[in-house]
């Protein structure tokens, strides 16, 4: 290390929100709602998670059979809180973003854990706060499997 170089923080948990979730996600049990009326489509097939401009975003893929996202525009990520449980879960409070155009947007709130595997993800959103728990019986609950980019498989 150069003399007047100073030490890295160490930040703690160990992997950041776009290292573990960069990469295709996919749920082909959602693949239905790309067929219904409901756009945005709120349970897409596929996401696509990338940083760009030192900020996380995704792109989602009406079908998780899709190649190409459904929308030009991304939904965009901060990070409000992120710790880990003693299974070795990744879990994060996120604060997301999509803009529809100029003049309409969405804002919304996430709880979501990061399976200690990095395999799958599941969370519960919300309109008006974070929420408090992940529950799989809420109609704002999601989770998607890590995918192959060649198909909707998933890789377990």
């Amino acid at each position: 290390m150069d003399a007047g170089a100073k030490p890295l923080p160490i930040i703690e948990p160990k992997f950041s929100f776009e290292q573990v979730l960069a990469g295709l996600w996919c749920n082909p049990e959602y693949d239905k709602y790309a067929e219904t009326d409901m756009k945005p489509n709120l349970f897409p097939g596929k996401w696509i998670f990338g940083e760009m401009n030192n900020k996380v975003f995704a792109f989602p893929f009406d079908k998780s059979t899709d190649e190409e996202w459904s929308t030009d525009v991304p939904h965009w990520y901060e990070i409000n809180k992120q710790w880990n449980d003693d299974s070795g879960g990744i879990y994060f409070q996120l604060k997301s973003y999509w803009i529809v155009s100029f003049d309409r947007g969405y804002e919304y709130f996430i709880f979501l854990r990061l399976s200690p595997g990095m395999d799958f993800y599941e969370f519960t959103l919300s309109l008006e706060e974070f929420p408090t728990e992940i529950d799989p019986n809420n109609a704002s609950y999601h989770i998607y499997h890590r995918c192959s980019s060649k198909s909707s498989s998933t890789d377990q």
